[in-house]
This record gives structure tokens, C-alpha cells and sequence, in this order.
């Protein structure tokens, strides 16, 4: 089971499953706080796999880099631990822990074309990166250098990502109360569709992709109405 996240900034979980539940009133006692959670999932998932809504789910994340692996040889790789599935990167940089914390600057390299020149980075000789991938197994994002690092390196990375299921037992779902109606919107109408046969889906739920879409794009251009009125007043 994964480990319980509360995401900073976020909106009260049982605040959304109380409204939820007051959208549906004449059916609410059919569904349990559960149900209502997992509806909540999948509308989260569908928003953060939009192009024009990554930027609602952002992971900061700041680790040092162990040097060394478990059986003592010289560490060139290592698995992120974040709460969600990586999908793509705003920022990644490397900073240099010994003497005067240089920062590093290797270069990326897709999977496919790192692994042509390094094949087993663990076995070449330590030193300092020239370049790296970053390598996707399921839900695990893995670092991996051309080389195994002659020096401790701390990591400073912001990731795009799609949310781990929250559980009854969150306090915060991944969004803030800002977007708590539009979000109460998708979750009423994946509950609706999931209740329904395929033909009254098909028949009351044929724009269903579009209406979805049109509440996704919606909250993105609130979000860039809301950042633009951040900088024109003054504030980073």
C-alpha cells in the first residue's frame, strides 16, 4: 500500500466528498465514502493527463545522491520517491556537495539513445557525469548517470506528475479549493456514467470526452488568469 501523501495546498477530502454527495443528494446514500473516492481518482487522472493541465500536479523534489550501493560498489543510479507517476520534468539540476558546491551540468539523453553508449554506467570508471536518463519501469522513475559520481551530489528537481490514489484515509486531495466545483463536476459525471448500461451511457454521456475536456481546459484558463494577476501585482 502506498504511503499516505497530504499535498500541500490541497482542498479537504472530506470537504469534496460532502459536496459531491450534495450534487447527487437524491441518490447520495447509494455510495459509499469509498465510491465517492474512487470517482475522485479517476477525475484527478484524467485532469493530469491533460497537456494544458500538468501544471496542477507539481512535485518538488530535493535528495542527496548515496555514493555507494547496498553491496559496496559505487552507486550510477537511483529510484525517485514520489507520490505519483512521473510525467515529464520542469526542472532537474545537480549540485556538487564537495568544496564549493558546483553545479553539474550533464546532459540528457532519452533511454533508447543513453543505453547505446552505456549499457552498464555502474562498471566504467567514477568521475564526473557527462550525461544521464531518466528511465520509467511501471510507476518508478530511476536517475541514471553515464558514471558513477566521484563526489556526493545533491539533486534539485521539479517533476510533473499524475497523482497517486488518494484513500480514505488522505486529508487532501491534489487540488486546491479553488477548483473544488470543477472537480465536484467531473466526479458527478463519471459516477453518473459509471452507474448507468452502455446504452443510456452512450445515449446521455456521447459528448462525455468533450464536457471532460471543456471543464479541464476551463480550470487551466483560470490558472493562467490567476498567475497573470500574481505577476501584474507585484508578487513572485
Amino acid at each position: 500500500m502506498s504511503e499516505v501523501y497530504e499535498w500541500p495546498g490541497g482542498d479537504k477530502l472530506q470537504t469534496v466528498i460532502n459536496e459531491v454527495r450534495t450534487q447527487i443528494s437524491d441518490d447520495a446514500e447509494l455510495y459509499t465514502d469509498t465510491f465517492i473516492v474512487s470517482a475522485i481518482n479517476s477525475a484527478i487522472k484524467q485532469i493530469a493527463w491533460e497537456e494544458d493541465a500538468r501544471d496542477f500536479f507539481k512535485y518538488h523534489l530535493q535528495t542527496e545522491l548515496a555514493s555507494i550501493n547496498g553491496d559496496g560498489t559505487p552507486a550510477a543510479r537511483w529510484t525517485f520517491s514520489m507520490p505519483g507517476t512521473y510525467n515529464g520534468k520542469v526542472y532537474l539540476n545537480f549540485i556538487s556537495l564537495d568544496g564549493c558546491y558546483d553545479c553539474l551540468t550533464p546532459c540528457y539523453e532519452p533511454e533508447e539513445r543513453f543505453f547505446r553508449c552505456c549499457a552498464f554506467p555502474e562498471n566504467e570508471c567514477p568521475g564526473k557525469p557527462c550525461t544521464y536518463t531518466l528511465e520509467q519501469m511501471g510507476d518508478k522513475t530511476t536517475l541514471i548517470f553515464d558514471r558513477p559520481p566521484d563526489s556526493l551530489i545533491a539533486v534539485d528537481g521539479m517533476f510533473y506528475i499524475v497523482p497517486q490514489d488518494i484513500t480514505t484515509q488522505n486529508e487532501t486531495v491534489p487540488l486546491g479549493p479553488a477548483y473544488r466545483e470543477a472537480l465536484t463536476e467531473l466526479v458527478k459525471i463519471i459516477i453518473n456514467k459509471e452507474q448507468d448500461s452502455f446504452d443510456q451511457a452512450r445515449m446521455r454521456y456521447e459528448d462525455y470526452d468533450k464536457h471532460m475536456r471543456d471543464i479541464i481546459q476551463g480550470m487551466a484558463l483560470r490558472r493562467m488568469q490567476d498567475q497573470m494577476i500574481i505577476v501584474s501585482g507585484g508578487l513572485d
